[in-house]
């Protein structure tokens, strides 16, 4: 939603590396997302094929700038580099997941989508030693979790976008929308 809010150009990117289930599952709910924001914006996403592979995560960011994106979700691990400097080169604003982005290079990220695990895991062993835990129980976090999942925004985005974001994640955490988790649109490859 905050790409589609964000874009000039009316066109936001995903880019991810290989086509696995978070991957998959996470472009559905960014897609859905663009489209929720009711901005009528252009959705182009692709896979550039290997998480760690910054020449082709470079590649697909240039097909991306070609179809006139200027704000890309980029979902990749040690190719991150080479989309960064993509994005200072075609003047693309990134917004990055896991780590916080913004706070690295505010220059390029606009926001980051955190899901802290480590705070997952002192959760769990905070629960073990106050004599809280459940074996074999299953436990799911979410936007209702602000502690261990959320969107960290650069201050001048959130200033802008604050208020609208803010009533998307109430919709969320008490499940009055729920994102798709399937995308069944076209992809561009860094191939053409």
């Amino acid at each position: 939603m905050l790409a589609a809010l964000h874009s000039r150009t009316g066109v936001v990117a995903h880019l991810s590396g290989e086509k696995v289930r978070p991957g998959l599952k996470g472009r559905a709910a960014f897609a859905d997302g663009v489209r929720a924001a009711g901005r009528n914006c252009r959705f182009v996403t692709g896979f550039c094929g290997h998480q760690h592979e910054p020449d082709l995560a470079y590649a697909l960011m240039r097909r991306h700038h070609e179809e006139g994106a200027d704000v890309v979700f980029a979902m990749i691990d040690s190719g991150r580099p080479r989309v960064s400097r993509a994005c200072y080169e075609f003047g693309i604003a990134q917004i990055g997941n896991v780590l916080d982005w913004v706070a690295r290079d505010p220059d390029i990220f606009i926001a980051s989508a955190i899901a802290d695990s480590g705070a997952c895991i002192d959760a769990a062993i905070d629960n073990w030693l106050g004599g809280r835990w459940q074996g074999g129980s299953h436990r799911v976090y979410g936007v209702a979790h602000r502690e261990f999942v959320r969107l960290h925004m650069r201050a001048d985005i959130e200033e802008r976008h604050r208020s609208t974001l803010d009533e998307w994640v109430s919709r969320l955490a008490t499940s009055n929308y729920v994102p798709f988790e399937r995308y069944e649109g076209p992809e561009v490859s860094a191939g053409r």
